[in-house]
């Protein structure tokens, strides 16, 4: 270790990580195994992760991550994420800020129990610019979700039993 480089290995952690203009509530992971290396560059620290198993709140994958530390601007982030998760719904809490006040309360009220099979995430940017509206930057959400029962909310019909590829961007 020369104090530009190092690596660590963490093995069935359960992490809490904390990123309060992102999420209200702290990622409470189950388990996480990843080894990080860390390194000084010329304009700031990276951090990366080739490959971290993890679960969360009834979610199960694998990624690989890169993470620039550039101070004092915020920190830029490439992640590529596959994943299954049992049941979409225990997910609610993690709901990012900037998704409207109307749509999270919407979403925390009709999703009853969606799993989803398949799904992969990508985030490529500066994590200040999320969702990258006018700002460079990308992120997108692929799934196929099997609704067992979902949106079932006061005013709004009941929906069971939908098969269905889903695209955000």
């Amino acid at each position: 270790m020369d104090g530009k480089c190092c690596r660590v290995r963490v093995t069935e952690a359960a992490p809490h990580l904390t990123f309060p203009s992102v999420f209200a509530t702290p990622l409470r992971f189950e388990s996480w195994n990843a080894g990080f290396r860390w390194k000084r560059e010329t304009d700031g620290w990276s951090v990366s992760a080739p490959q971290f198993p993890w679960k969360l709140a009834g979610s199960e994958g694998s990624g690989q991550m890169n993470l620039m530390l550039p101070p004092p601007a915020s920190p830029v982030l490439s992640l590529k994420a596959q994943f299954a998760v049992e049941d979409a719904a225990r997910l609610k809490p993690y709901m990012p800020q900037h998704w409207g006040e109307g749509l999270r309360q919407w979403l925390t009220r009709g999703l009853v129990r969606v799993p989803i099979p398949k799904a992969t995430l990508v985030i490529d940017g500066t994590l200040a610019d999320v969702p990258y509206v006018h700002k460079p930057g990308s992120w997108s959400l692929e799934a196929e979700v099997s609704v067992a029962a979902a949106f079932d909310a006061a005013g709004w019909p009941a929906l069971t039993g939908l098969g269905a590829a889903l695209a955000c961007r």
